[in-house]
């Protein structure tokens, strides 16, 4: 063997022998180079234990969201309640209501086929007529009765006593004024007198002076 053989088996062996020396030293990740890292026990109980407080974390949360939420849904059950008992009340009243109009509406109809048209028309003209009549007259109370045996002495006291209560008004009562007691004469019970003028304008104007008097107060000498 030639001596250039000789080094270069020496050199090859001595490479050999430092390779394994080299990688097991060297921290550089260069290419062909893998390096692993096994973590401890310590690191997995941390991130274990961090993880589980996130989980609880988070289910805490969702479970007080879930809490409000279902409290929310109950008060609106409670109040949605208490609206339909108040609309049952309201129904039953109103179905009642009802009933009532139904049965007055069949008695009217009735009554309306037992009665003969010319009665109807008759009853509606004696009403008008009377409301007519309404028109002309007056009621006046508190005025003392006359009491004398006569009925014409009687009216003619009344419209005397009339006539005078009624001068704080300046006016002078119509000679063809007619009055009259309503009802029966009672002891202690003084009866209203019916005043009957000729037109019904004349008792609306006298009316209406009256009003006007007793507000701008005007005192007359009963209370009428």
């Amino acid at each position: 063997m030639s001596a250039a053989n000789q080094n270069k088996g020496l050199l090859n062996n001595s490479t050999v022998t430092q390779r394994p020396n080299t990688r097991s030293n060297t921290k550089t990740n260069s290419p062909g180079t893998h390096l692993v890292v096994t973590p401890s026990n310590s690191d997995l109980m941390v991130a274990l234990n961090n993880f589980r407080a996130e989980s609880l974390l988070t289910t805490s949360t969702l479970s007080n969201t879930l809490t409000s939420k279902l409290n929310d849904l109950k008060s609106d059950f409670r109040k949605l309640s208490e609206i339909v008992s108040s609309l049952k009340i309201e129904n039953a009243k109103l179905r009642l209501n009802v009933d009532q109009l139904n049965t007055k509406v069949a008695t009217l109809e009735a009554s309306l086929l037992n009665t003969q048209p010319s009665a109807i028309v008759t009853q509606v003209m004696q009403e008008t007529f009377e409301r007519e009549r309404c028109f002309y007259n007056l009621l006046v109370y508190n005025i003392p009765e006359s009491l004398s045996s006569s009925s014409t002495q009687r009216i003619s006291d009344d419209t005397a006593s009339f006539s005078s209560l009624v001068e704080p008004l300046g006016q002078t009562i119509p000679s063809n004024l007619k009055c009259f007691r309503l009802g029966k004469a009672q002891t202690n019970n003084t009866r209203p007198l019916k005043v009957i003028f000729q037109t019904k304008e004349a008792a609306a104007k006298f009316l209406q002076d009256f009003t006007d008097a007793k507000t701008d107060g005007k005192v007359f000498s009963s209370d009428l």
